[in-house]
């Protein structure tokens, strides 16, 4: 029985297509999981930026539910106020923000898993306004002198 100069060649090809099959569907599968940043919808709540030892957590949140929620999990996208993308360690108490959660557990305080956090536009244009014009500018602005993120020296 003879063989084909190219039995090598197809046996090689048979074991590595498998593989590269393989490669090619796990490559897809990580890049598929990766959260919009944020969601096209509005946030769920919004806040100020508490840190202790546990990292950031939200307090003064707009809806009560959410009041001390871990603010960072494992996929947590988050971002400046411009929409660009900053680490976690960006977070600095007295940073007014919103965010986006996804499945929550029931406990207290809530454990939702975050698929988003950005730094409040809303802040900037608050802490640029002299004195702040609106009521929630006023409470915004108070909460981040309480935190020590800001200083409004001269009001």
């Amino acid at each position: 029985m003879r063989r084909s100069p190219h039995a090598s060649t197809l046996r090689a090809t048979d074991r590595a297509l498998p593989l590269v099959t393989a490669l090619a569907l796990a490559l897809a599968g990580c890049t598929a999981d990766e959260p919009a940043a944020p969601p096209d919808r509005p946030a769920d709540v919004a806040g100020t930026v508490d840190r202790d030892d546990r990292g950031p957590r939200l307090v003064d949140a707009s809806d009560p539910y959410y009041e001390g929620m871990a603010l960072l999990s494992a996929s947590t996208v988050v971002l400046d106020a411009d929409g660009g993308r900053v680490d976690g360690d960006a977070l600095d108490d007295g940073d007014v923000v919103e965010a986006w959660a996804d499945v929550c557990a029931e406990s207290f305080p809530v454990q939702c898993q975050v698929l988003a956090v950005r730094r409040s536009p809303r802040m900037a244009s608050c802490v640029r306004s002299k004195p702040p014009s609106e009521a929630g500018c006023v409470a915004t602005v108070q909460r981040a002198e309480n935190h020590g993120s800001i200083s409004r020296r001269g009001r």
